[in-house]
């Protein structure tokens, strides 16, 4: 369950109502954590600087995934380019038999179960399967 869809044409934003958060271009990822105790993963954006943003979005913006069943981070694969690693890429959906290509993503979701997917320029990427998963915006 989420209170969100994931934007799978372009796959670098999430949607909530009317509003398309882009990931890639909008935010940078600022932390991530998972509580081993609690089974929760949260994954963090700060918004960028940039004279496109918008004065309207979110300053911050999380993802918290709930119960998780499946959790796998691939660390980065060069250190070459430090302003890559908060750089989203791409996110989406996998299907959890494709576990083994830590790149595959879906065209359009398959199952109820599938993965979720978050793939960052600098090669890093974390893939997760939930519950449920809800996305929290902060103004400040």
């Amino acid at each position: 369950m989420q209170n969100f869809s994931l934007d799978l044409v372009q796959n670098i934003g999430v949607i909530k109502g009317e509003t398309d958060f882009d990931l890639h271009n909008d935010y940078n990822l600022e932390s991530f954590h998972y509580d081993v105790l609690s089974s929760e993963l949260t994954v963090n954006w700060q918004i960028d600087e940039g004279d496109w943003i918008q004065p309207s979005l979110p300053r911050k913006l999380t993802l918290k995934f709930h119960n998780i069943s499946f959790l796998q981070i691939i660390k980065n694969e060069t250190d070459d380019d430090k302003s890559d690693d908060g750089c989203l890429e791409m996110i989406g959906l996998s299907d959890y038999n494709m576990r083994s290509d830590y790149k595959s993503v879906l065209a359009k979701q398959t199952s109820a179960n599938n993965d979720i997917i978050l793939i960052f320029l600098n090669g890093q990427s974390i893939r997760v399967n939930a519950e449920s998963v809800e996305l929290i915006l902060e103004a400040s």
